[in-house]
């Protein structure tokens, strides 16, 4: 096995914020290189909202991206398709509001 999948397989049974700066730090020293770069990609789903009523769920894509040289870089993002109507607008049919005859 390499010695990448080996520090990862050493935490695969959680993998979160604090054990990313962890596995950079052991990537780097087992590989013997001058810097680390990790990035960790997971689907999930959540509750559309907490007003939401209907309880829908939404699809969401969550990202750890960390870099490590003499200091950590770690940004952690997160997808979610969102939009922003005004709540009057959920009267209008989908292709908007329909002009006056």
């Amino acid at each position: 096995m390499s010695r990448f999948l080996e520090v990862l397989n050493k935490h695969h049974d959680a993998i979160g914020t604090s054990e990313i700066l962890d596995i950079c730090r052991e990537m780097k020293r087992r590989l013997e290189a001058e810097e680390a770069h990790l990035e960790l990609r997971s689907p999930t789903s959540s509750t559309r909202s907490p007003g939401d009523r209907r309880g829908r769920m939404i699809d969401i894509q969550v990202t750890f991206s960390a870099r490590l040289i003499t200091a950590m870089d770690f940004v952690h993002g997160v997808r979610a398709p969102a939009t922003s109507l005004c709540p009057c607008s959920r009267r209008f049919p989908a292709g908007g509001p329909q002009p006056a005859l």
